[in-house]
């Protein structure tokens, strides 16, 4: 298994671009995992892999640490890494995690961050993780940040019923992003009469303080949201896309946002595009 890279030599997207197959599966040796769900974060000084592996024994959380000068030489030389594997919750390290994610950072925090749900259900906190000097001789801690208490999501219903659809349950599916000292991040979580329906939850944390600045769920009755991503623009504006379906509607693709100086909350669900039939793989 291998992380495929590709690089543009210059800002021209239709121009030369250099590219890498690094192995996946590696630990002390090659250990023949399926490395699962990649994900790429990126700061001033590296680029972030994160992935999931299976075993025939084994499942952990992985990340790959690739200084990013090396992949702006215009050389297609060969590629230096640093990778961890085997992260586990930081209060009860007998925890296997899955959903590790790193971020999309804007500034120069000093330390790459990465960010994971809760293995637990409820769930009632987040884990930030702190890469310290990625590039020269890294090392990782982490801290739980108390988060308003939340169920994982429940598989999702539509219009003309059927099997229900994969949700992704409470895990975070997107990359995190920081800007101004503030960490965003979103994930789906159980909602409504019963739990039987999910909202889009998103948690603001500083996470030079490990303090919770915002935590905003936002549902509806007979609604399902799920597998959301979202972003800050420079203002510490964000936007939150996701699939929404419900009882009376196919599953479609819908935004929501928050401006900065409005107090905590999401605005209403807006329509990007229109589910047009039952979802349904046969």
């Amino acid at each position: 298994y291998s992380f495929l890279i590709s690089v543009s030599d210059d800002d021209d997207p239709m121009g030369t671009w250099y590219n890498w197959s690094l192995p996946a599966g590696l630990g002390d040796s090659l250990t023949g995992n399926l490395p699962d769900y990649p994900q790429m974060g990126y700061d001033s000084l590296a680029i972030y892999i994160t992935t999931r592996e299976f075993g025939a024994t084994t499942f952990h959380s992985r990340v790959r640490i690739i200084e990013k000068t090396q992949l702006y030489n215009n050389d297609a030389g060969p590629v230096a890494w640093t990778d961890f594997w085997d992260l586990r919750e930081p209060d009860h390290p007998l925890i296997v995690l899955d959903g590790i994610r790193p971020s999309i950072i804007y500034g120069s925090p000093g330390e790459h961050y990465m960010v994971n749900a809760a293995p637990y259900n409820p769930g009632t906190f987040f884990t930030v993780w702190k890469i310290h000097d990625p590039v020269g001789t890294p090392t990782i801690t982490a801290d739980n940040i108390p988060v308003v208490e939340y169920l994982s999501a429940p598989n999702a219903g539509q219009l003309g019923g059927g099997t229900p659809l994969e949700t992704g349950g409470n895990a975070i599916r997107h990359k995190a992003v920081y800007r101004d000292s503030s960490l965003w991040m979103v994930h789906s979580i159980a909602s409504g009469t019963g739990n039987a329906y999910s909202a889009v939850h998103y948690v603001r944390i500083n996470p030079h303080t490990s303090t919770n600045l915002e935590d905003v769920a936002m549902g509806a009755e007979g609604y399902w949201h799920n597998y959301p991503a979202l972003m800050a623009d420079g203002d510490n504006n964000i936007v939150i896309t996701y699939t929404r379906s419900g009882l009376t509607e196919y599953p479609g693709a819908f935004v929501a946002g928050h401006k900065d100086i409005d107090p905590p909350g999401l605005s209403p669900s807006i329509l990007l595009a229109e589910g047009v039939g039952n979802y349904d793989v046969v």
